[in-house]
């Protein structure tokens, strides 16, 4: 489960992640360069924090983020 930390009413649908970022479809994208904090939960009680930062949105409804920093948060707990 993914969950925005300082979330709005938007409906959000995680499309694909990596160890880098991931896509997001949404009906209501933020502007490129907003940062925005989640949690990501692993499982096994595992949560990270991952701060992330639009560097993409697509007219059809999705945003992409970069993870700040992708190898210390993620590269642990996600299979590439």
């Amino acid at each position: 489960m993914i969950r925005e930390l300082r979330p709005n009413q938007a409906s959000r649908r995680v499309v694909s992640m990596s160890t880098c970022g991931m896509y997001i479809r949404t009906s209501v994208p933020y502007t490129e360069g907003t940062l925005a904090v989640f949690e990501i939960d692993m499982g096994v009680d595992t949560s990270v924090v991952a701060p992330a930062w639009v560097v993409r949105c697509d007219p059809q409804g999705g945003m992409a983020f970069e993870f700040m920093a992708p190898q210390l948060e993620l590269s642990d707990y996600l299979d590439t």
